[in-house]
């Protein structure tokens, strides 16, 4: 199996050293490792020419953001399958063991993929909901995607890999995009093409970092919900995918909802839901939101308080 790998870099001096060492310590080691540093301005660069191994190749860019980074990349890699890792996660030593086998086992997929389990800041470890698949050592294709992102994403950058000929035909991913634009490829690639899986735990995702996207941040951004409503409207969602699709565009709207109920944004949250509807399989959701949405804010906080202490 010839394999890239593409590392997108910005500002991860204290990890990239770290991230590097998972990748060139594989069991199944790559042919090359190409990383991508979008305009660092700390020590990150120095980290990276630390590596004196001929696999590690160096590119640079002006600051461009993630998605490009990933994309400038894929364009340099010279394999056809690549595997993506951010600078400040790791793999486990067998990964790319695990991404070879579903490789071989399943060789016309869109793409290969691991879960992982989530390093948090007081290192307690936690993972996501695999809603439909047997555990591990199960490996085959995802039977529904969109079902298992109503409730956590089964795999992320850091855990697939995907054949070159499909990154371009999906466009890679978005540029431009603060937040949100792996699920946004995720959408794109489960609706065109079968995913094999792997449930067995292969990569540390941290959450420690200093700069990760999602530290500290709101998830208020409807860009993934309004490219499901728009393929929906334009007719590019097959049959069997369309209920499950509207389902997932609802869950994103009501998480939104949360948060800027929770954030004191009760009105613009109360638009949100007047503007969707109640969704069936989210209409006691969609009622409770909305009932929240004509309540004080003080009586919000108290909820959740009552709640925190329940440990609910």
């Amino acid at each position: 199996m010839n394999l890239s790998v593409v590392i997108p870099l910005y500002n991860k001096e204290k990890y990239i050293g770290r991230t590097i060492e998972s990748v060139l310590g594989q069991m199944v080691p790559p042919e090359e490792i190409v990383v991508v540093d979008d305009g660092s301005t700390d020590h990150s660069v120095s980290e990276v020419l630390r590596f004196k191994d001929n696999r590690v190749r160096l590119i640079h860019q002006q600051n461009s953001g993630v998605g490009a980074t990933r994309n400038r990349g894929v364009a340099e890699a010279k394999h056809d399958l690549v595997a993506f890792l951010d600078a400040d996660d790791e793999w486990k030593p067998d990964f790319l063991i695990h991404i070879q086998r579903l490789y071989n086992n399943f060789p016309d997929c869109g793409a290969y993929a691991t879960t992982y389990e989530i390093i948090n800041p007081d290192g307690s470890r936690s993972y996501p909901f695999l809603m439909g698949t047997p555990p591990a050592p199960w490996i085959g294709i995802i039977p529904n995607l969109f079902k298992m992102l109503q409730y956590s994403a089964p795999f992320f950058p850091s855990s697939i890999a995907i054949p070159k000929n499909v990154y371009r035909a999906l466009n890679g991913f978005p540029v431009g995009i603060p937040i949100g634009e792996d699920r946004m490829m995720w959408v794109r690639l489960g609706i065109k093409y079968p995913i094999a899986f792997s449930p067995s735990r292969q990569v540390h995702y941290h959450r420690d970092a200093e700069n990760h996207a999602s530290s500290g941040q709101i998830e208020r951004d409807p860009i993934v919900s309004n490219l499901i409503d728009g393929m929906l409207k334009n007719h590019e969602v097959p049959l069997a995918l369309i209920e499950d699709l509207r389902d997932y565009s609802a869950s994103l709207k009501i998480q939104r909802v949360y948060h800027l109920v929770i954030s004191n944004h009760a009105k613009e949250a109360r638009e949100l839901l007047d503007l969707m509807g109640p969704n069936h399989k989210y209409k006691n959701q969609w009622l409770y939101w909305r009932f929240l949405t004509l309540a004080p804010y003080s009586l919000i906080n108290f909820i959740r308080a009552v709640l925190k202490n329940r440990k609910i």
